[in-house]
């Protein structure tokens, strides 16, 4: 017990006698009974839950288009396939029922998955073959740094799979590159099942109706082999470039006798470099063998290089190419120095794995905010939200409709034409609502006359996202894709667009028809002349790369005399409430904002 444990619950304790685990069985449950067949829907997709692959390809060849799904975890990239474009797919079908498709085996020297396991059932099979795959904890090691854990636990290996045809940045491919990985698939037949290597498993060597039914990673008792990624975040981001490397090396000479170098998010697509392992095999671990490998990765690669346009700006027109380029390099350096290490070929140090020239750092001895009142200490809100004890807009329960904004996709010109007809016969579709149906004021900004909440035939769009009209519908898909509907004509799209701060200022460009006014403040030019130290320069803050104190979400409840109660994300409660006053004409009367800070 602990020091302050209470009598009581000592006494409760003497009541029960102590558990033996080691001489004692627990009742276990009965095992769960074996899947059925089952179809379901969900919005207006039809879900079908098959439990044999005859099942599946009947259903594949019935059903137009289908998608295979498993953990549903791709859920975002899909919307493309079947929410976005019109609603192309009307049907899913989930495989993780399936009987032949979910296993995990070994045969013949080989570990084996069904297409219906998770990337995490990898990783735990993995971990337990350490004594049957020379390099399985390293190999695990590199498939857990695919998305979290949760994502791992319900993602597919199939479905990350034939993402990367797509040109989705897998983390799953170059390791299963490296260890000479194998992926089985069908048609058209069940029974007739081929067996392809990894590298060829791309579009124009596999048929487009290809089902995958299996993985086989062989167990080999040595090798080396490491994974290694840069990328914005430890979790839940995709790698500026990514590489694995396996070398099986003679322990009497300590060559190379075979290796594999797999590169993604570099080229089209994860794959080998054959110059990279051609420099290695016959080769000591040495810094020739290492600048050889290098040039052969770039000898083969840098012909197809992908510049990756997400982190381009107007400031910085090249983005991270440079950088993303010269990443290889410093992964075959890192991985010489491990592979030197782990055969005992020099012994590297922990601190100076990966760097050139290890340089000692000094201790400092600075205090962040030690001042009294500004020690560093958590946001008050902090356990609530992390935890799920606080609710958010969309764990209110309100029976209600669903609300989907039309968006300018301009950053200039002026609209001609607003067509909500189409809209308006959507499936589910209860109102689309624009600038006439308000009843009060069309003003949503600071200041007065600053941001129209929707714009209207020949108002000037000022940004990409201003609202023109919002589509209000049973389901947020039908919204959504009632919205799509909304025909808006442009003239002028972009011409004159004005994309950075520095031709803002240049051109003087203001908000029109605003009666905000700007103060002058006193002249600063005599202060400046008389300071001590003067410093020229400037500073740019290029945007928020995630901003989520404030979700873009509201619950809307109408009530007597016109009112609604708003539950929304806000710093400016008495904003909100002065704003939705004046937009539905309550003159500040019967309008309640709840606010969750």
């Amino acid at each position: 017990f602990a020091k302050d444990a209470s009598a009581e619950c000592k006494s409760l304790a003497n009541e029960y006698k102590s558990f033996d685990a080691d001489n004692e069985k627990i009742a276990q449950m009965a095992p769960p009974s074996r899947p059925i067949s089952k179809v379901f829907e969900a919005g207006d997709v039809t879900w079908y839950a098959p439990t044999t692959l005859s099942e599946v390809i009947a259903l594949r060849n019935k059903l137009k288009r289908p998608p295979f799904v498993l953990g549903d975890t791709a859920k975002g990239m899909r919307q493309a396939a079947y929410e976005t474009f019109g609603g192309k797919a009307k049907a899913m079908i989930y495989l993780g029922n399936v009987d032949e498709l979910n296993f995990i085996e070994e045969s013949h020297h080989n570990l084996i998955f069904g297409a219906g396991m998770r990337v995490d059932d990898i990783v735990q099979a993995l971990k337990k073959r350490a004594d049957k795959l020379a390099y399985a904890n390293e190999l695990a090691a590199g498939l857990s740094t695919l998305a979290q854990r949760h994502v791992r636990g319900e993602a597919g290996w199939a479905g990350n799979l034939m993402l990367t045809r797509t040109g989705f940045p897998s983390d799953l491919v170059p390791c299963l590159l490296a260890v000479d990985a194998k992926v089985s698939f069908v048609t058209d037949n069940p029974h007739h099942e081929e067996t392809i290597n990894i590298e060829d498993f791309k579009q124009g060597h596999v048929p487009a109706n290809a089902l995958l039914t299996k993985l086989t990673i062989p167990l080999k008792t040595q090798g080396l082999f490491r994974y290694y990624r840069v990328a914005q975040r430890k979790w839940l981001a995709h790698a500026f470039v990514n590489a694995a490397f396996r070398i099986d090396v003679d322990p009497n000479t300590k060559k190379v006798t075979e290796a594999r170098v797999a590169i993604g998010v570099y080229g089209q697509g994860p794959k080998r470099s054959e110059a990279a392992e051609e420099a290695l095999v016959g080769s000591a671990l040495n810094t020739e063998s290492m600048l050889k490998t290098i040039r052969g990765i770039h000898s083969d690669l840098d012909v197809e290089f992908s510049s990756e346009a997400q982190y381009k700006s107007t400031d910085n027109p090249k983005g991270k190419d440079e950088y993303r380029k010269y990443l290889p390099d410093s992964y075959v350096f890192k991985f010489f120095q491990e592979a030197q290490r782990a055969l005992g070929i020099k012994a590297w140090g922990d601190s100076e794995l990966g760097l050139m020239k290890p340089l000692p750092l000094k201790r400092s001895t600075l205090k962040y905010e030690d001042r009294p009142g500004h020690e560093s200490r958590p946001q008050l809100s902090a356990p609530g939200l992390t935890t799920g004890a606080v609710k958010y807009t969309d764990d209110m329960p309100v029976p209600s409709l669903y609300g989907y904004p039309v968006v300018t996709t301009c950053a200039t010109g002026k609209i001609t034409r607003i067509d909500v007809g189409h809209a308006e016969c959507a499936d589910g579709v209860k109102a689309v609502i624009t600038a006439h149906d308000i009843p009060g004021v069309n003003d949503a900004g600071f200041a007065p006359g600053e941001e129209p909440l929707f714009l209207t035939e020949g108002s000037q769009i000022q940004s990409p996202g201003q609202q023109i009209a919002l589509v209000v519908a049973k389901t947020y898909r039908q919204a959504k894709k009632a919205a799509a509907m909304v025909k808006v004509e442009v003239s002028g799209a972009n011409v004159g667009a004005i994309l950075t701060l520095d031709d803002a200022i240049a051109k003087d460009s203001r908000f029109a028809d605003t009666d905000a006014e700007v103060g002058e403040r006193d002249p600063v030019e005599a202060a400046m002349k008389n300071g001590t130290n003067r410093v020229t320069g400037s500073t740019y803050v290029v945007g928020q790369h995630g901003f989520p104190m404030e979700k873009q979400a509201a619950c809307a409840v109408p009530e007597e005399r016109g009112g609604m109660t708003v539950w929304s994300a806000t710093q400016a409660p008495d904003f909100c409430r002065a704003k939705l006053a004046g937009i539905l004409g309550l003159h500040g009367k019967g309008s309640l904002v709840a606010v969750k800070c």
